[in-house]
């Protein structure tokens, strides 16, 4: 990714798509191509017209989608920590690594999803902790449920 300025993800023999590493990391075509690059939860969600309510929430979606039950690929870096009193979902924190001038910390929610949240290095967090996280309203791709 960092040394192309164009890049085809295939699976099983067929080219997913074809773009930038920018236009496949931030808009994939394909579930597989959203798991290939980078890091996403995959988590449920449910369709309603233009967007989707994940863990309680309303963000936009990437692309139409028929309402209904869908599975949602969160990046890391559209959830945050969030203050007790802040739009958000409770959650336990499973895992943290310290990566530099950042955490990526896996929580769990009461449903029981594994989330990655990556946050400044500067918010530690302990496992076992509880603890509040929030979408950013940005566009997520979503994709018919399993």
């Amino acid at each position: 990714m960092a040394v192309s300025d164009r890049v085809a993800v295939m699976s099983q023999g067929v080219i997913e798509q074809i773009g930038t590493p920018e236009d496949l990391y931030l808009r994939p075509a394909t579930a597989q191509v959203a798991e290939f690059v980078g890091l996403s939860s995959r988590v449920p969600g449910r369709v309603f017209d233009t967007q989707v309510s994940v863990f309680g929430q309303l963000v936009p979606l990437r692309e139409p989608i028929a309402e209904g039950i869908v599975e949602v690929y969160l990046r890391p870096e559209n959830l945050r920590l969030v203050g007790p009193d802040e739009r958000g979902f409770d959650a336990v924190v499973a895992e943290s690594s310290f990566l530099g001038s950042f955490r990526r910390t896996v929580v769990r929610t009461a449903d029981g999803d594994l989330v990655r949240v990556q946050h400044p290095a500067t918010d530690r967090v302990s496992v076992g902790e509880r603890l509040r996280v929030g979408l950013l309203p940005v566009p997520v791709l979503a994709r018919p449920a399993a």
